[in-house]
């Protein structure tokens, strides 16, 4: 079915636009030139991957991306690539549906809200499909792409058609939150792992300890003997992803017990294999029974940072010692730490900043 004709006109060019990707106030380095993106040209050229009706929706593509680069110019070449695509995505998804593509209804926040709520429902089956322990993480990064080609389509949608019905403020997809283990759940999961023997019993007790002792999810699990140091009074150290984690105090003696029965140089977690779903495989060999928690790196983690932030470590320290980067994690499980009375928390507040 031929393609409507795209109710704006895009700007007359003269000549081929050249967009520099060297970054403000950065000097090039001597001998090579700033790299530029001949904006035009990678319009005129660009075939995105996985989209259906790309004949169909070609023309109109590349008109919108040559339109809004003229509002909004890329300043990388990265940059142009995943605007385009996600216009090419939302248009494809429009002419799925009714055949039929312009400015005035692919751009709207109409199209843009069933778009999202098509792709959170693939990626709820995506989860689903997966292992069970392996689904937090699958719906936890999921959720962050989302959220990125929302707030970038939004974007676009609004310099092509302001008048396609926009929020005041452009929407936000709400934060799935990993929760930590109440105590109750806690208890239940230990006594459910205890009753394994064999393999899953070392892969159960090793899960548990790296997580609830040191934070540790994913590859991450994958700890050697040598990667932990006993200080004796003063605990164990694990070292990995290039930081050292402290191990919490009432785990250790569990984890001098893994290291004791592992053989030097072998992973904690009871079998040698690296690849990338070796820990989902450990975690699916542990029997736990209906009606038990069910056994998750994300909520052991989880755990590990409300009982830190309950205790009063610092920020930094906890970031630095969870390998993260920014506060959201934290800012996520702040409302999991019970709250302290008026009275304590008056005078913590008063007492904050004295040398203790």
């Amino acid at each position: 079915m031929p393609v409507n004709q795209p109710d704006h006109k895009p700007r007359r060019r003269t000549a081929a636009r050249l967009i520099s990707t060297q970054l403000p106030g950065r000097t090039p380095v001597t001998g090579h030139a700033p790299v530029a993106l001949d904006v035009d040209a990678y319009v005129g050229s660009y075939v995105p991957i996985g989209i259906a009706h790309w004949p169909d929706v070609t023309e109109f593509v590349r008109s919108a991306a040559s339109e809004f680069f003229q509002i909004t110019p890329p300043s990388t070449r990265g940059e142009a690539q995943a605007a385009m695509r996600e216009i090419a995505r939302l248009a494809d998804f429009q002419f799925a549906r009714t055949g039929r593509v312009s400015t005035k209804t692919v751009f709207t926040r109409v199209t843009v809200a069933q778009l999202d709520a098509s792709r959170a429902g693939a990626l709820r089956a995506s989860a689903n499909g997966a292992a069970k322990a392996a689904r937090d993480s699958i719906v936890s990064d999921g959720e962050v792409t989302l959220a990125s080609q929302l707030s970038r389509i939004v974007r676009i949608g609004r310099a092509l058609n302001p008048a396609g019905g926009w929020d005041p403020k452009p929407p936000s997809r709400p934060r799935r939150v990993t929760p930590p283990y109440s105590p109750d759940e806690l208890r239940r999961l230990e006594e459910a792992v205890a009753r394994n023997s064999g393999l899953p019993a070392v892969n159960g007790e090793a899960v548990l300890v790296l997580g609830l002792g040191a934070g540790l999810s994913g590859t991450d699990l994958l700890v050697r003997t040598t990667q932990c140091e006993d200080l004796g009074d003063k605990g164990i150290v694990i070292e990995v992803a290039g930081r050292r984690v402290p191990v919490l105090e009432r785990y250790e003696s569990r984890l001098r017990a893994l290291l004791a029965s592992t053989a030097p140089g072998n992973l904690l977690i009871g079998s040698e294999a690296t690849h990338k779903n070796a820990v989902n495989e450990a975690v699916a060999r542990v029997q736990i029974p209906q009606g038990a928690p069910a056994l998750e790196p994300g909520r052991l983690r989880a755990t590990w940072i409300v009982s830190h932030l309950a205790s009063g470590v610092r920020v930094p320290e906890l970031m630095r010692a969870a390998g993260l980067v920014s506060m959201t994690s934290i800012s996520d499980l702040a409302r999991f730490v019970p709250a302290l009375d008026d009275d304590r928390a008056t005078a913590m507040l008063r007492q904050s900043g004295q040398r203790r």
